[in-house]
């Protein structure tokens, strides 16, 4: 004697419910795990855009701070595009250099 199982056709509704559920708490859980501010990547177009605003405006302009930079004093340009002080500054993994004198800025 042979019996049908009539419960062996699949995923029911239930089932999908509690994997869709799953799957959306750990992928919430890997969002917030995942920094999403990137600033310290853009430093290098910051720091240019600040020096041709200053060339342009033709005014003395200063860079404060950069989330995920390390910036130990201000770098103020003068309406030239020139820096007054030399620095080292770290970026969570990179270094640049800001030289004295035309502003250039290397990657250390």
């Amino acid at each position: 004697m042979m019996v049908k199982l009539w419960h062996n056709k699949g995923y029911t509704l239930i089932d999908v419910l509690i994997s869709f559920m799953i799957i959306s708490i750990f992928s919430l859980l890997a969002i917030n795990v995942v920094p999403l501010n990137n600033d310290h990547k853009l430093f290098v177009y910051h720091y240019l855009y600040h020096q041709m605003y200053s060339i342009y405006h033709n005014e003395h302009v200063v860079l404060d701070s950069i989330t995920g930079c390390n910036i130990k004093y201000p770098i103020e340009f003068n309406n030239h595009g020139n820096v007054n002080m030399a620095q080292t500054i770290s970026c969570l993994n990179d270094e640049y250099v800001v030289e004295l004198g035309w502003g250039k800025i290397k990657k250390r």
